[in-house]
Parts: structure tokens; sequence; C-alpha cells
């Protein structure tokens, strides 16, 4: 998703806030505050935040969240790894945390997800395409950091997907 720039905001600001975008892609799994990015792309505090809201609809933060939970929902599809291994790799520290911040975006748990994407690709023949939940609105931070409302654009229950 490449980043547009709105006519009010300098297309420099825009370019940048995409070169943020792109290095927390890049460098997912390491700790990031607003202040080392401040620091790394030479930017004010507000108009990063405001910026980066603005132009890709979420937080710093939240949008992190986000990117480390849809890459752990890949791994639990494409992978056999444990979903301890997986909550770990995706910086948690207790499985916990990572199976409510996972259930709160893709209303199942870690291992429900699995379970019901394996049932429904043995359900399918093998030449029928297999077609995923997709989650691509931004997560947004609520009052305290560690709370999330997630409005998915379009939920896809275990039952139609084996459907």
């Amino acid at each position: 998703m490449t980043i547009k720039p709105v006519q009010h905001m300098k297309k420099k600001d825009a370019q940048l806030i995409q070169e943020i975008k792109d290095y927390l892609d890049e460098y997912l799994y390491e700790q990031h505050t607003v202040k080392d990015i401040c620091k790394r792309f030479i930017i004010n505090r507000e108009k990063l935040q405001n910026g980066f809201h603005f132009l890709v609809q979420s937080t710093l933060h939240a949008y992190i969240v986000q990117q480390r939970m849809e890459r752990a929902a890949q791994r639990l599809l494409t992978t056999d790894d444990s979903i301890k291994a997986i909550a770990l790799d995706s910086g948690y520290k207790k499985q916990r945390s990572f199976n409510k911040t996972f259930k709160t975006i893709f209303t199942h748990t870690p291992a429900a997800y699995r379970n019901c994407i394996n049932n429904a690709r043995s359900a399918k023949p093998n030449n029928s395409p297999l077609y995923f939940p997709t989650y691509s609105t931004p997560i947004h931070a609520l009052s305290k950091p560690s709370k999330f409302a997630i409005r998915p654009l379009s939920a896809v229950t275990c039952t139609q997907l084996l459907t």
C-alpha cells in the first residue's frame, strides 16, 4: 500500500511518512519509539504523529501491532510453528497477551484460527481456491495503549470458509 499525498500536506512530508512506514515494515520486530523514529528521520513529534495518522489512518503503535498480527496470522497458516513461538517472535512476552490481541483482530484465538483454516483446506478439493479473512482497516488505539478497536472490512467465519 503506497501512501497518497493530500493536497494540504507538503509532498516531501508525505514522502517522509512513506519512508517511515517502509522502515517500520522492514524492521517490524525491532523496538520502536516515537522519539527514536523522530531522531532517525529528523522530523518533529507532532508532524510525525499527525502525518502518520492522517496518511495511514492509524497511530504508529497501532500500525505496528496490526502488521505484526497480520504476519503472525500468515505464519499460523503457512507453518507448523507453535503459537508460543509465534507470540514471542511477534514481540509478546506472554502468549496470553498475544492471544487476546489476535482474537480482538481476527475474532478467533490463534489456535481456533489455525484449526478453522486447516479444516477449510481439508474440506476443499485440491484445485479449489481458498479465500482467507481480510482485515485491511487499520486499528486505532483507544485511551489505553494496550487496548485496540478493530473494524474489519470483511470478516469471514469458519462456516463461510467451509461452504
